[in-house]
Parts: structure tokens; C-alpha cells; sequence
């Protein structure tokens, strides 16, 4: 019984003094830069980010909320930005491609309706909107995904410091 006790207190000893001597993973200032201007662009506190959580396609969505991810697509395509980081580079290729996909659907099965509304046309069919209603979660898995990987390298954005 005491060898019990005496191992798994030595176990549970170890197991303290690895964590607290073990370094974090730090981003580079690169990496940093990126992650800030990515969460002072699109936070998840965002319409932007709402609408790829919440929204049904089968409903009117307004355009002013969708926009700010149109435009983040627009500009972070470019080389300019680019994580160094090959985890955090890859999660953000994936959340880009799961944008485009969605933009492609919004492109080709919405249109105005009014000042700043959208809505799917009228002759698309349930699986059309249900297709777009996918596309938009899986954009919302890789934004949240990316945001918790952040996290793993112990990124702080400024509003929290």
C-alpha cells in the first residue's frame, strides 16, 4: 500500500516538475503580427463570424455582415500573409478554402433583394441552402480551430493584455 501511495505521489511530483520547467510555444513576431491583425479583423465576436455560425441560408441574410469576410478572403490570399508557422499556415489555408467555397455558393445562388439584403434565388432547391448552410460551418470549425491553436502557442491577442 505504501509503495502505491509512494509511486504515485512521486509520479504526480514528476509530472508537476516537467510542467513547470517545460517551455511554451512562443510565436515568432512574424506569426505574432499575423494573429493579431487576423483577430482585430475578423474576432469572434464579429456579425462576420456570427453569420458562419448561425445563419440559415434558407433565410435572408444581410450583406454588411457577410462582407467583412469577403474582403478578409480578398486580402489575406496574398503573400504578404503567410504564417511562418506550418501548423498555423495550414489551419489558415484550410479556413480560406472553406471561405471560397462558401463565397462560390453565395456568388452563384444569391442576389440583392433590398438596400443591404441577400437571399437565395428563388428556383434553388432545399439542397442548395442546405449545401451553404455546410459550407458555412465547416468555415466557423476552421476559424475556431485556427483561434485554439492560437492558444497552444500561448498567443495573446492586445485586448487581453
Amino acid at each position: 500500500m505504501q509503495k502505491i501511495i509512494l509511486s504515485t505521489f512521486l509520479t504526480a511530483l514528476f509530472s508537476v516538475i516537467i510542467f513547470k520547467f517545460k517551455k511554451a510555444k512562443k510565436l515568432n513576431k512574424w506569426d505574432e503580427r499575423l494573429a493579431q491583425k487576423f483577430l482585430q479583423e475578423l474576432p469572434s465576436s464579429s456579425s462576420a463570424i456570427g453569420i458562419l455560425r448561425d445563419h440559415d441560408f434558407n433565410a435572408t441574410f444581410i450583406y454588411s455582415y457577410w462582407k467583412p469576410i469577403n474582403d478578409f478572403y480578398a486580402n489575406w490570399t496574398d503573400p504578404d500573409h503567410v504564417f511562418n508557422n506550418k501548423k498555423l499556415r495550414g489551419k489558415m489555408v484550410a479556413f480560406l478554402l472553406a471561405i471560397f467555397e462558401l463565397k462560390k455558393l453565395i456568388a452563384q445562388h444569391t442576389s440583392p433583394t433590398k438596400k443591404d439584403l441577400q437571399k437565395i434565388h428563388k428556383h434553388i432547391d432545399d439542397t442548395i441552402a442546405q449545401e451553404m448552410n455546410d459550407k458555412s460551418s465547416e468555415a466557423y470549425k476552421q476559424y475556431s480551430e485556427f483561434c485554439d491553436l492560437l492558444k497552444i502557442y500561448d498567443f495573446k491577442p492586445a485586448l487581453f493584455e
